[in-house]
């Protein structure tokens, strides 16, 4: 065997543990049982154990990175060698897939230890610094005991981190307001602030007054060193007490009008907080906690620039800022003046900012990024434009505003810039920003080209940071082009007086490239959490450095001491035991063209096992890389256009047209009566002389809070009828009697039932939901709709629709759903004309009351399927399939959602391309919802479209036809009026837009290992936002909670499908499984495989192979291959020998698949 050669050598897979911070002793002594644990196996070499762990995960991820390979007792040359070679100077050892081969041999001379790694993996000057510190390492085991921990960081590195963390301090220092106030002084008259939405304008003089006129309330009441909750809608109030709560000697702590009330009681109990500057309106309709002492702006006079006001130290509290805390507990972020100042200082400065500038408020003050657009602009000078609060989300006001008060300085998340370009970008509209600002999110890469696209030498500055340490801490400006090696846009480095530090777990820093927590120090460092002295001592910590805050984020520095953030430490996982960083597979869908957002998070696969779920903003697009068409085929024929001529020529019966009439004009005045008469009831307007506001009507009768809005529509309705008049806000009877006409119909007998509920359902003495459902079944709203004139005509024209297009046959089974007509007599007509047609029925509403109640009187029928579908949510979240149904039916439903268009857009998501809508509601303008829907729907208060401002309650024929256009169903379709109500027939467009992950899969599979790339994929318009613009992933988290492996949810049509549906619902453990989901995706393996050949032969009583399996990854395709098997066992006489091809290959086995 010495004469031949070969590569005799054999691998062994050793597990290294370097966890919980050893000494060096205790490391070896580890590693060293390790190894003679690991050398039990060596049968089974470490080559082959990579090569199933591939085989398994059906990739290379479980790869040995680094190869040792000791050679010391063996000389690797010898006097021969060097005679004929000459001395041995370089040697190369080239391994696939080693990331670095550690050889050491031994000679004359000493030890020598080579390192063969591969280059391109790792950061230049990365592998010399670590060998260097190796060699370091070495010759400190020369000298010193074993039994400690050794430093390992570089030289060059230590000495970077002393000059870094001694940062320094301002030779001059300020309050925040100080500039602003200064600049009053000098330049009155130049605008300080402009209300957008009233146009309304502020000099610095005038905002100085008011200001200084807020501080001396307060100061009147000897409030000084405390933080003052400032509880304002968005506007000049809100920058004008501000500024007087700083100039009285206190901090502000905002505490927005979304709050809840327990919430906001928390806020104030946890920071101290015993005084709230607020308005009039608002001391009065909130609920403000225990002891709190409400200063309100109207009773601050002005004039008082005289009086004296406390001196205010730059080393005093700022201002608090709430952020969330992982226990569900909010923390006050608690800021001095000189800190804060500081950093506006400093980007003033960087960034040129001067009294020539204007910025757009989109920041609330409840964001850090606020204080900067207060005191960083106004400091300056400059004018800062404040938006309405109803505004704050519309990119399209935005960008009127950006444009009408030539906006140069931009400041937000970068989402809401994103918003703005995209509007930008669709107006073709240049921008006159020349400096954009983005911060607290990750930035996406194609920002900086989009902005240089449609500005003009605009400057982008990348900044990042935390509440905790004064708004930013560091910047990158970002030139085009962008360096190709940057994966996404660094942090760059510190401002000015401030540091950073990437520190381990044990506390040690970290050499340049190693990943580990970013901390900030220097002079932006907060005081602490206001109220929480123990969160305070674990997150800001005092070494040798200095006062450090520990961030929670993830990054690393650069070997030129550039910060690069990597993500949240909360956002690292597991997935099959691989430690992931979902923020780098964020960053690789975010590369993908037609992507403008994406968050990555862990779902369940149905066995406790972890897979990646990815939730993608995208717009819907032609040019989108995640969008295709759908194509549809005429199914319907003849059908659809004998329909739709049916709906446009349907006439009315002179008869039923009075009917019809006569019912409203008694309805509407009956309706009238009960109104005025429940008022009394109540003891409210018992005598014509009482005079009452609106608010004493509310107290007088106890009108619960839920249907104030209801009652003030009454008090509406009887002014427009003459019943009362209205004179400086106060209302009193006008001593005109309600006239109702002859009595139309059996209505009578509706309205002396529902009376005396009415008083009860206005106080909260009755829930309006069990009065209507509950108690009195007979009340419900579509009893009253059935009342009339015009009903069963109306759901008679649907029905003969139905069956028009049905009677066309087809090979697949009409898919139809049905939405929340929340009346089982019509549903049961619908399937009754469906009687012989093969369809696949769903009945969906949004409430599960309704559907269990639908699903308990159509027990009968065997076909219908009962689905849970909310028009107000993405069809996504609530995993129904999009265009997958060839007929939507819809029963005076529509109207109920708050968004009418929206809600005719979600049903066009689900229409397949040429897929038909009927649709009916009522549409006539009528007291009766008054007194009946209004009840549930919150006075109709939450009506959001363009109801609102056209004092609708439903929609018109006109407004439903804006909305059938909108959703792209207006180009084929027929909409007529008849007896009060729209009848409507609509086509889906031949091809549709829809969103498809094939490629995004196919462009991660390349650029991620397979355990990284996600299985699941949920595309929307834009992803749910914070009130400061931030991504809200606590909200995606719970909106898909239910959310699994599952990609579509398609039912099963055949018997087989059925069947087989249920074995993998068992196998997989999960509930809805659609015979489309794919085998692997669900978490599919071998083992499952070979039970489910078990559960087959069981339940089948035929035999399919793992090829069979691997071959039909759906219940779809599997189905169809057993449907295929089945009937060759049917045809099978006997077995024959084939001789002719006796000596073929035979095909592939189960193993070797």
């Amino acid at each position: 065997m010495e004469d031949v050669i070969a590569d005799f050598t054999t691998l062994l897979l050793l597990e290294i543990d370097c966890e919980g911070n050893p000494t060096f002793a205790e490391l070896l002594d580890r590693i060293q049982k390790q190894l003679h644990e690991d050398m039990k196996y060596t049968a089974y070499s470490g080559v082959q154990v990579q090569r199933d762990l591939a085989q398994m995960y059906g990739d290379a991820s479980a790869v040995a990175p680094v190869v040792f390979a000791c050679n010391l007792g063996t000389p690797l040359v010898n006097d021969t060698f060097r005679k004929e070679l000459g001395q041995f100077s370089y040697m190369i050892s080239q391994t696939p897939q080693v990331w670095n081969d550690f050889q050491s041999y031994e000679d004359e001379n000493g030890v020598q230890l080579t390192w063969d790694s591969v280059d391109k993996l790792f950061p230049e000057n990365m592998i010399p610094d670590m060998l260097e510190c190796f060699e370091n390492l070495l010759h400190e085991l020369g000298k010193k005991d074993w039994n400690q921990r050794f430093d390992v960081l570089p030289e060059k590195r230590k000495r970077e981190i002393e000059d870094t963390a001694r940062t320094g301090v301002p030779e001059r220092v300020e309050c925040l307001h100080w500039a602003v106030m200064n600049h009053a002084e000098v330049c009155p008259e130049d605008i300080a602030l402009i209300d957008a939405g009233s146009g309304r304008s502020v000099s610095y003089g005038e905002l100085k007054a008011r200001a200084t006129a807020v501080a001396a309330g307060i100061s009147e009441k000897d409030i000084k060193g405390v933080p003052v909750a400032l509880t304002l809608p968005r506007g000049i109030e809100q920058i004008e007490a501000a500024l007087g709560i700083l100039l009285s000697g206190n901090s502000y702590l905002p505490v927005s009008l979304s709050q809840p009330k327990d919430r906001r009681a928390l806020i104030h109990e946890k920071t101290g907080v015993r005084y709230v500057v607020t308005n009039r309106e608002l001391s009065e309709k909130l609920d403000w906690p225990e002891g709190t002492e409400i200063l309100v702006m109207e009773g601050m006079e002005e004039g008082q620039e005289n009086v004296r006001l406390p001196e205010v130290s730059p080393k005093d509290s700022a201002y608090i800022i709430m952020t969330s805390g992982s226990t569900g507990v909010p923390k006050g972020v608690e800021i001095a003046h000189e800190s804060a100042w500081n950093t506006v200082q400093d980007i003033n400065e960087k960034y040129h900012v001067t009294s020539a500038d204007r910025a757009l408020a989109v920041s609330a003050m409840d964001f850090d990024l606020s204080v900067y657009d207060v005191f960083g602009i106004l400091g300056a000078g400059g004018t800062l434009v404040l938006l309405p609060e109803q505004e704050r989300r519309n990119a399209d006001y935005w960008l009127e505003q950006v444009l009408k008060y030539q906006i140069t300085v931009w400041n937000s998340v970068p989402v809401l810039l994103d918003m703005l370009l995209i509007r930008a970008e669709s107006m073709k509209q240049k921008l006159p920003i020349r400096a954009v600002m983005l911060s607290g999110d990750w930035i996406g890469m194609d920002l900086p080209q989009r902005v240089a696209a449609w500005t003009e030498d605009c400057q982008f500055v990348a900044m990042g940071g935390a509440t905790e340490a004064s708004i930013w801490s560091n910047y990158q400006n970002v030139t085009l082009p962008m360096p190709k090696n940057w994966k996404s846009i660094p942090y760059g480095k510190p401002l000015r007086y401030q540091a950073y530090r990437v520190v381990d777990e044990y506390g040690r820093d970290c050499p340049y490239w190693a990943e580990g927590e970013l901390w900030i120090g220097g002079f932006g460092v907060a005081k602490g959490y206001r109220g929480d002295s123990a969160l305070t001592g674990q997150k800001f910590i005092t070494d040798q450095y200095g006062r450090w805050y520990r961030t929670g984020d993830l990054g690393r520095i650069w070997d030129d001491e550039t910060i690069e953030f990597l993500g949240r430490k909360d956002h690292q996982v597991k997935i099959r035991g691989h430690r992931i960083e979902l923020g780098e597979i964020e960053h690789a869908i975010q590369e993908f063209p037609g992507v403008a957002h994406a968050v990555v998070d862990t779902v369940s696969d149905g066995h406790g096992n972890k897979t990646l779920a990815a939730y993608i903003g995208a717009p819907i697009q032609e040019d989108s890389k995640v969008t295709t068409y759908l194509y549809g085929t005429d199914i319907f024929g003849g059908g659809w256009k004998e329909l739709k001529d049916d709906v446009s020529n349907w006439q009315m019966q002179q008869e039923r047209k009075t009917a019809y009439k006569n019912f409203l004009a008694y309805a509407d005045q009956r309706c009238v009566q009960l109104m005025l008469e429940t008022l009394i009831e109540l003891g409210i307007f018992v005598s014509e002389k009482e005079v009452l506001s609106q608010k004493e009507i509310f107290e007088k009768g106890s009108i619960t809070e839920t249907q104030k809005n209801t009652v003030a529509r009454w008090l509406e309705i009887l002014k427009k009828e003459g019943i009362l008049r209205e004179e400086d806000g106060r209302l009193s009877r006008t001593g005109k009697e309600v006239a109702v006409p002859e009595k139309a119909g059996d209505t009578e007998t509706y309205f002396n039932k529902l009376k005396p509920y009415l008083k009860h359902m206005v106080t909260g003495n009755e829930v309006p939901l069990d009065v209507f459902y509950q108690k009195e079944p007979a009340l419900a709203p579509n009893m009253l709709l059935r009342r009339i004139p015009g009903c069963e005509e109306t759901v008679e024209r649907l029905v003969q629709g139905l069956r028009l297009l049905a009677e066309e046959r087809r090979k697949e089974p009409l898919q139809i759903i049905e939405i929340g007509t929340r009346d089982t007599a019509i549903t049961r007509q619908f399937l009754n004309a469906l009687e012989d047609v093969s369809v696949a029925y769903t009945y969906a509403d949004s409430s599960k009351y309704f559907l269990q109640e639908a699903e308990k009187e159509l027990a009968g029928y065997e076909r219908v399927e009962f689905e849970m579908l909310n028009l107000e949510e993405g069809m996504d979240k609530q995993q129904m399939s999009l265009h997958s149904y060839d007929v939507v039916i819809s029963v005076n439903a529509l109207h109920r959602n708050i968004d009418a268009a929206d809600a005719v857009k979600k049903v066009a998501e689900l229409l397949k391309p040429n897929g038909i809508l009927l649709m009916t509601d009522l549409v006539v303008r009528t007291y009766l919802q008054e007194l009946t829907a209004a009840f549930l729907e919150n006075g109709f208060a939450d009506i959001r479209d363009k109801r609102k401002e056209a004092g609708l309650v439903t929609p018109d024929c006109l407004l439903w036809r804006e909305c059938l256009s909108e959703a792209g169903l207006g180009e084929d379709c027929a909409v007529t009026e008849r007896y009060g109500r729209c009848i409507c027939c609509s086509r889906q467009q031949a091809s549709v837009l829809s969103y498809h992950n094939g490629a995004l899969r196919e462009y991660l599979s390349e650029k991620l290992p397979e355990y990284m790339v996600p299985q699941n994929y949920h595309f929307m318009e834009q992803l749910p936002t914070l009130s400061n613009g931030k991504i809200n992933r606590k909200q995606l988290r719970e909106d898909f909670k239910e959310e699994t492996a599952v990609i579509r949810f398609s039912k099963a049509t055949t018997e087989t499908e059925e069947k087989l549906l249920d074995i993998w619902k068992q196998l997989f453990g999960y509930e809805n499984i659609g015979i489309e989901d794919n085998y692997f995706s669900l978490g599919g393996d071998s083992l499952i495989a070979t039970r489910l050949i078990s559960e087959v032969q069981k339940t089948f009583g035929c035999k399919i192979t793992i090829s069979t399996i691997f071959e039909n990854l759906t219940v779809k395709s599997l189905a169809k291959a057993i449907e295929q098997s089945e009937q060759k066992e049917e045809d099978t006489l006997q077995i024959k020998p084939n001789l002719e091809e006796a000596y073929h290959p035979f095909p592939l086995t189960d193993v070797q698949y």
